[in-house]
């Protein structure tokens, strides 16, 4: 039964055969499998049986099922062995134990094989081994009915079996009984709850610890924001409408879907209530159904939205997110504003307010697909309302009507194509001038480096400053290049050669000889970058074929230093922990990331976004882009963003070229997201046979809003949550996550977010902090501009840092020094300086709503829920505290500490 080819057999046992495994894993499967005979007479019978098997699939099919259980009984026996050498010494970390806490349960191991690998990982048979289990929220709030018998603690008493042993768990278990008959006594005996408490804290001190932030600031360096958002009188008439049809296909009450999601027949995946509404029986009620669902705004209007027009949403959350999260300017915005911006910012970065991400949490499928779509459907309407009044495109408008606007604006952009396939067998040096954004070095990034300059100055210095400081160090570089010729026209590609040739014969040769010198396998579209090689030697091996230089090449020169998305790039890798490393590999990562830069000026947003701008009828795209960059202080950010990458990085056992190319590649990733999209059908049954996608429907793109749900899009692919969760982690595209529960829960969005909506009211506090979370964690949005605002670049002059070296890294070490008696700043915690920034906890809940009656109960116990945490009915528990008048200073003082203690 042959799987490969013989060639290709013999390739991947070569293969393996060069690999280096571990030879005391090697040892140790080899010893089990001698000693298993059962094993090994399997093993010598299938391999017989492999010679003889019949042609006929039944055969295949047998053999195929013998086969496959042998394989797992080998991988079985390899993974235990593996397990027991990475247990053999050293440390191992389990995160977020919670999800596995059937595992700790060694008594199942003979019934469970991952709890048997768990046990052999885990074992405390080996006394250098040592076990952290990690977690933040380890132990939720159960709700509803709860048996008397039932205790929803025994997770954490059968991790206390683990970590301890049988006698002290049961005493763990005896003590957080009395302890929580002691907190529910009416009134509690203080004595008797400090004494249990204490029994219990004795207990686990030894083998636990937790560090709250809300003990370390008064406020957790979080603020609040509830507001009540007042639907319209015709806001209300949807909600009767969805009634109605409800009413008349007898289905659910439709009115949740109301109040999660505008629009909401048009964003159902998967629901009864549309079905019904698509499948109704009689041509009777399909007209009822549509004329509700059009006069109470339940449908989009798909005319409206081919022609691009500005939609008002009859939904006062989505209102009231578009004029929180989306002021007017912030289409205009491809980037969050940088903390600590080198450059006075420009343009629309000189108005922005640096809290433009906002990550939102709703309990409904459907209300994720409509915020992504409706908030990125008002940046591209209002984009192409600028685009209109300003007659940029007033040359297309011959081609196509006003029904054609919202397909018209989706093939906008692709501006900066490198060379074009039918002229490049000629001469690939043809149209290559965007390649000038792309290109960095050494001479280049330090001749324009706006750092230096800022923190000799203690302040954001004025662009032209930088720029006549670039100029006069190019003006004198370029007398060392061929002069170029004197007569005929003038020779744009000098834009992009003399970048090249400045650096050198030497530094273009070592990076020109590496294997992969554009990281051209990283990428997924690679046919331009093969003109992009041939034109780069074709200009080296003879310069002298350049002609007459433009006149205003040193300006251009000096704007593509201080911010080519190349240089800028090299110099933001340069200053990463992992930069020594020679030039080339430098020069590598920077085209890399360079190119996510040329993709996302490409698209058919930031193409707007730039011209409107930067206007201009006779200006070039690329020279627009580069004033763009300028504006948004494209090197301040990348020197932020890669000083959060390496710290993700620094714990990954790998050389400096790795790691390097590893952020290289996250950067790259995150500006190349592939669009989202949603079509937008109405209550339209009929579907085109060749795309199985319905008739006349509208594909909504999602790029400044996206949803976190690993969904089919309407093109076929599918949506990677990793990918989606590294694109909002950037300060790029896009801005506005929504999610459902799927995303509460162990993961980080805090890098460039530090605004959380809670979409629909939480059920318990924990859920309440653990959404919160995900935006309040080490080094996030929040903190950084709260160490920039308090330190500023005045600091880092004071404190004597390098100007070419990491400014993130001093101004950490400086904020360590500020606030040195709390253990959790300054990565975790910090408020200093004149207005400190604070993680925005923002409720918008009905008028006259159950959130509206229910949120002033949920943050009553935001102060004692602490008290509660994994012991036996605790809902009920929370109840009698209220009813007995627990404040949160008793609650304060009564909760199990289980803080480590403080270094001498």
């Amino acid at each position: 039964m042959q799987q490969v080819s013989d060639a290709r057999w013999k390739t991947e046992t070569d293969r393996l055969k060069k690999l280096k495994f571990d030879q005391a894993v090697l040892r140790a499967f080899r010893t089990a499998l001698k000693q298993d005979e059962a094993l090994q007479s399997d093993t010598r019978r299938l391999a017989k049986e492999a010679k003889t098997v019949g042609k006929g699939a039944k055969a295949k099919q047998a053999f195929k099922r013998k086969r496959d259980a042998l394989v797992g009984r080998l991988r079985k026996e390899l993974a235990l062995r593996s397990a027991e050498a990475m247990a053999s010494n050293g440390l191992v970390i389990v995160d977020e134990f919670q999800r596995f806490a059937s595992l700790f349960d060694f008594a199942n191991a003979e019934h469970d094989f991952a709890v048997r690998l768990a046990e052999r990982l885990l074992t405390q048979d080996i006394p250098e081994r040592r076990v952290l289990l990690l977690s933040a929220t380890p132990y939720r709030l159960p709700g509803g009915f709860i048996a008397p018998d039932e205790k929803p603690y025994a997770d954490l008493v059968a991790l206390v079996r683990f970590l301890a042993d049988a006698q002290v768990a049961a005493a763990l278990s005896e003590a957080l009984d009395r302890y929580a008959r002691a907190i529910r006594a009416h009134p509690p005996e203080p004595g008797t709850v400090m004494a249990a408490r204490d029994d219990a804290r004795a207990i686990l001190g030894k083998i636990m610890c937790r560090t709250e932030r809300t003990r370390a600031v008064a406020n957790a360096m979080v603020s609040e924001e509830a507001r009540s958002v007042s639907p319209s009188a015709s806001d209300l008439s949807g909600a009767m409408a969805a009634r109605r049809i409800a009413r008349r296909l007898q289905t659910r009450d439709p009115v949740e879907y109301w109040k999660s999601a505008p629009f909401f027949l048009d964003f159902m995946r998967d629901y009864q209530f549309r079905d019904a509404a698509i499948n109704v029986a009689t041509k009777k009620d399909r007209h009822f159904v549509s004329q509700q669902a059009r006069t109470g705004q339940l449908l989009l209007d798909r005319q409206a939205l081919k022609r691009l027009d500005l939609i008002e949403s009859p939904s006062p959350r989505l209102r009231h997110l578009v004029k929180d999260a989306m002021p007017p300017g912030v289409e205009r915005l491809l980037w969050i504003p940088p903390s600590l911006p080198y450059l006075k910012p420009g343009g629309q970065f000189a108005e922005a307010a640096p809290d433009l991400k906002r990550l939102v949490f709703t309990e409904w499928r459907l209300a994720p697909d409509a915020i992504a779509a409706l908030t990125s459907y008002e940046i591209e309407g209002r984009l192409a309302a600028g685009l209109r009044a300003s007659r940029i495109t007033r040359n297309r408008r011959a081609e196509h009507g006003l029904g054609q606007r919202h397909k018209r604006f989706g093939e906008l952009g692709n501006m900066l194509r490198l060379g074009r396939a039918n002229q490049a067998a000629g001469d690939p040096t043809l149209a290559m001038v965007p390649l000038a954004l792309l290109l960095s070095g050494p001479c280049m990034a330090k001749w324009g480096d706006p750092l230096p300059a800022a923190v000799a100055a203690g302040a954001p210095i004025d662009r032209q400053d930088v720029l006549k400081l670039a100029e006069a160090r190019i003006r004198t570089a370029l007398k060392s290049l061929p002069s170029g010729g004197q007569a005929g026209r003038v020779d744009d590609r000098w834009y992009w050669a003399a970048p090249l040739l400045l650096e050198g014969d030497a530094a273009n040769r070592d990076w020109r000889r590496m294997d992969d010198p554009f990281l051209a396998s990283k990428e997924a579209i690679q046919v331009d970058l093969e003109r992009v090689k041939g034109a780069i030697y074709a200009i080296l091996a003879h310069p002298d074929r350049l002609g007459r230089r433009p006149r205003n090449l040193v300006q251009v020169l000096a704007k593509l230093a201080v911010a080519g998305p190349g240089n800028c790039a090299y110099r933001g890798l340069s200053r990463t922990p992992f930069a020594q490393v020679p030039t080339s590999q430098l020069r590598r990562g920077a085209f890399h990331i360079a190119r996510g830069f040329q993709s996302l000026f490409n698209q058919s947003e930031a193409a707007a976004a730039i011209q409107l701008e930067h206007p201009g009828r006779r200006r070039v795209f690329w020279d627009q882009a580069l004033d763009y960059c300028i504006d948004g202080n494209l090197q301040s950010l990348l020197d932020e963003h890669l000083h959060f990458e390496a710290d993700g990085l620094a714990m990954f056992d790998g050389t400096d070229a790795k790691k390097l190319e590893m952020a290289a590649i996250a950067v790259h990733a995150a500006l190349t997201l592939r669009r989202a999209s949603i079509d937008v059908s109405g209550l339209e049954r009929r579907r085109n046979p060749t795309t199985d996608a319905p008739v006349d429907a509208v594909r909504l793109r999602c790029r400044h809003g996206a949803r976190f749900a690993e969904v089919k899009e309407a093109d076929g692919t599918v949506s990677r949550l990793d990918a989606v969760r590294a694109a909002f982690n950037s300060p790029f595209r896009p801005f506005v996550l929504a999610s459902t529960a799927v995303g509460q829960e162990g993961l980080d969005f805090h890098p460039w977010c530090h605004a959380v909506v809670h979409w629909n009211l939480p059920r318990t506090p924990v859920e309440l902090e653990q959404r919160e979370g995900r935006v309040h964690r080490y080094k996030g949005h929040a903190v950084r501009l709260n160490v920039a605002g308090a330190i500023k670049l005045s600091g880092l002059a004071e404190g004597g840092a390098s100007p070419v070296s990491d400014p993130w890294r001093t101004l950490f070490e400086i904020a360590a020094t500020l606030d040195e008696d709390n253990e959790l700043s300054p990565c975790w915690l910090f408020e200093k300086g004149p207005s400190p920034t604070r993680v925005r906890r923002i409720i918008p809940f009905l008028n006259f709503s159950r959130e509206e009656e229910g949120w002033p109960r949920l943050r009553a116990r935001l102060g004692t829920y602490r008290l509660a945490m994994g012991l036996p009915r605790a809902d009920d528990l929370l109840d009698a505290l209220e009813r007995n008048g627990v404040t949160a200073d008793q609650a304060a003082a009564w909760q199990i500490d289980l803080r480590p203690p403080s270094l001498p």
